[in-house]
């Protein structure tokens, strides 16, 4: 219906230049005298005509090809997201969250914008020049050589600069990551930039970033070619987790991990070697070591945020190698509480259940366990209050015992704790211990922590370095020999 519409507008919009004849040629007469009024009155009509007609087919294209972008885009949109949120980690460590946003915002609309350029361009516009090419062989032929000679001219003229253009527009999309990056930056950091003072230098770095602006159809169709580019390059990503995906449930969790790495690397750089432990069921393992010693990319092998290839090594849960089970039935056993809390901007009920269909009895009683239920009671609209962006309206302690309820709602038997105490205060950091106690019970539970006090009630500690378990043992062993683990611990309570 669209090009239907394209097509009667390309004969309504090049009519005039057929029936103007009808119009000017009497005036041309000797004798202005006879020529009939009412002949120009049907003229006029008709000229009244042609323009309703016009009007109503330029609505209807426009209408129904802009229909058709947006459920284009709407699709490729979900499309998009459905990728995205399935990518593992190490995509996300190379992107950007600029680059990203960018993808589902500008790169989207651009395309959306070339959808409509791009075949409203050849079967509305084109007919058009053909139609009055002809018009201009009947009418003059001199006339229509002179165009032919100049035509030539002009496609070499516009395949030129559009080359020209397409340069432009991906340095142009480049900046519009750069744009988005350093907004989300901002946003995120402002009180670091208030409290440095920062202001007028991210205005600038902002305005130099945001300078750079052409318009017109070519560089549209420029930025739209690259644009699709990037897109389909993100829908293109692979996924082996999810693409090699077992069917085979992992059953219940009742025995032990048995974890063995000869290598592991993160984009050519080895990360961690030679590791070989056993995590019997129901055992707290903790795991310590300077930053970069490779504690966290060790937990996040066993959920498989990260994949290891066959000869790196295995991790396997009862006997079951991760890779041959399926990967949801194997998250559905285990629970992380992070050192960053993410929060959604959403209710804390909801930022508790985290999708889980579970009643209003639960959800307090985790609250409860969690040492939650008493500031949750203090707001306004209780479970119901909205947390803001992040939970910027809570307290690091508050999200993080939060985050311990969510965990605690899980019920899973495998547990991961990184870093869960880091960034509090002793009483904060006091609460959460509380609530962590409670959340280790009857778990197989694997913590990080540089703060030694939060694993010191563990049955067995790992020291790491460089991405190699170095030294093992109970605290009280560790610290009652001369160990990498007792300097570390008496550098912390040296005082």
């Amino acid at each position: 219906m669209g090009i239907i519409c394209m097509l009667l507008f390309s004969f309504f919009n090049t009519l005039p230049a057929i029936v103007i004849k009808y119009l000017i040629d009497p005036l041309q007469t000797e004798g202005t005298e006879k020529i009939e009024v009412i002949s120009f009155f049907w003229v006029g009509v008709g000229i009244i005509a042609l323009f309703i007609f016009k009007g109503l087919a330029y609505f209807g294209q426009n209408y129904l090809m802009n229909t058709l972008g947006q459920q284009l885009i709407h699709d490729l949109r979900n499309r998009l997201f459905h990728k995205l949120i399935y990518l593992p980690l190490s995509y996300f460590h190379k992107m950007t969250s600029g680059r990203l946003i960018n993808r589902f915002t500008t790169d989207l609309n651009i395309i959306e914008q070339a959808v409509f350029i791009s075949i409203t361009g050849p079967l509305r516009d084109f007919p058009q020049v053909i139609i009055l090419l002809c018009v201009m062989v009947y009418r003059s032929w001199q006339l229509f050589l002179i165009m032919m000679i100049a035509l030539p001219i002009a496609a070499f003229l516009i395949g030129r600069f559009s080359r020209m253009n397409k340069t432009i527009a991906s340095h142009r999309m480049m900046k519009y990551d750069d744009l988005t990056n350093t907004l989300t930056e901002v946003i995120n950091g402002i009180r670091i930039i208030k409290s440095f003072n920062m202001e007028e230098k991210e205005v600038q770095k902002f305005n130099d970033i945001n300078a750079r602006k052409l318009n017109g159809i070519g560089l549209k169709l420029s930025e739209a070619s690259i644009a699709a580019y990037r897109v389909f390059k993100l829908d293109d990503e692979r996924n082996l987790i999810i693409e090699n995906r077992k069917s085979t449930p992992l059953p219940l969790f009742e025995k032990q991990i048995e974890i063995n790495i000869s290598n592991f690397a993160y984009e050519d750089t080895t990360v961690l070697k030679n590791i070989s432990l056993t995590i019997p069921f129901n055992q707290t393992v903790g795991l310590v070591g300077s930053t970069g010693s490779g504690k966290s990319t060790l937990v996040n092998l066993i959920p498989r945020f990260y994949d290891l290839k066959a000869q790196e090594g295995s991790i396997k849960i009862d006997g079951y190698d991760i890779r041959d089970v399926d990967v949801f039935s194997l998250r559905r056993q285990i629970a992380v509480v992070t050192q960053e809390t993410i929060l959604f901007n959403d209710t804390i009920r909801n930022n508790i259940t985290c999708g889980l269909e579970v009643g209003t009895e639960k959800v307090e009683q985790a609250a409860v366990h969690a040492y939650a239920q008493e500031f949750i009671e203090r707001l306004p609209d209780g479970y119901d209050q909205y947390v803001g962006e992040k939970g910027y309206s809570l307290s690091g302690g508050e999200k993080q015992r939060i985050s311990i309820a969510r965990a605690l709602i899980k019920d899973a038997p495998i547990l991961i704790l990184d870093e869960a105490t880091s960034h509090l205060d002793n009483k904060s950091e006091l609460k959460v211990q509380q609530a962590i106690d409670n959340l280790l019970s009857k778990r197989t539970t694997i913590i990080i922590a540089h703060r030694l006090s939060t694993i010191k009630k563990a049955d067995i500690i790992y020291f790491m370095k460089d991405g190699e378990i170095v030294e093992s043992g109970t605290h009280q062993e560790l610290v009652s020999s001369d160990s990498q683990y007792r300097k570390y611990y008496e550098i912390q309570f040296e005082s």
